[in-house]
């Protein structure tokens, strides 16, 4: 993505590809039995704009293509969404973008700061917050630094 005047916006450059060849080589080939039942997955599927959650998976390849549909941002990783067994699906931020089955036992990730279990540390305490449809973000110089950083990766 670097060594593209654009980035990871630069046209051939494919986020697809590389997330799903890392994917592959970084997760163990039984991925599907330690997470199956433990782990949910939130996508939005395109026909109807509706929430999924899944959690049961047959392999390694299931987890893959569920990771890389829960992580597609549509015009920012392509124009034609991935498919999890046989359907297109987007990021579930879309259609849910915090999932909770149980306050006390659902654990919430963001790569910004904000309001969840596991996420950045707030370093200043001059920010605003703002909570939309369970989307926790605080408006800080620190998220839009993360925010460039997801544009242009530092080396």
């Amino acid at each position: 993505a670097r060594s593209r005047t654009m980035s990871i916006l630069h046209p051939s450059f494919n986020i697809v590809r590389c997330l799903r060849e890392t994917l592959h080589r970084h997760l163990p080939d039984n991925v599907h039995q330690l997470i199956s039942g433990k782990m949910c997955i939130s996508l939005t599927r395109v026909s109807d704009w509706e929430n999924v959650l899944v959690s049961e998976f047959q392999s390694k390849d299931d987890v893959v293509d569920a990771l890389i549909c829960s992580s597609f941002i549509p015009f920012f990783f392509g124009l034609i969404p991935p498919t999890f067994r046989g359907e297109r699906y987007v990021d579930g931020g879309f259609s849910d973008f915090r999932p909770c089955f149980d306050d006390k036992t659902t654990i919430t990730v963001s790569p910004f700061l904000g309001e969840h279990d596991i996420c950045p540390k707030v370093k200043s305490t001059n920010f605003l917050y703002m909570d939309v449809y369970r989307l926790s973000l605080r408006f800080c110089l620190e998220n839009v630094h993360l925010i460039n950083q997801v544009l242009f990766p530092p080396d």
